[in-house]
């Protein structure tokens, strides 16, 4: 695996490796919609690509509420589509 995808991948359970969760910056917009440190942040920060990463790395990855709700959002995205 490269470094990049090591940085942008993580495992909610390291035993379930068909879990993982990428970065995806509609998934982000998604989740700052019912999440207000997301929406703060995002006001703050801005709503481009690069800053959304740096949320997602900063706020997402190793925090399995986070993750959960990623995955949730990412579900939901996907529904409507």
């Amino acid at each position: 695996m490269l470094i990049a995808e090591k940085l942008f991948t993580t495992n909610v359970d390291p035993d379930l490796d068909d879990r993982t969760i990428k970065f995806d910056p509609e998934v982000m917009r998604e989740l700052a919609k019912t999440d207000r440190l997301i929406s703060f942040q995002m006001k703050t920060l801005g709503d481009d690509d690069r800053s959304l990463e740096a949320i997602y790395n900063s706020e997402i990855l190793d925090d399995s509420l986070y993750e959960e709700l990623y995955q949730q959002a990412a579900f939901k995205l996907k529904c409507k589509s």
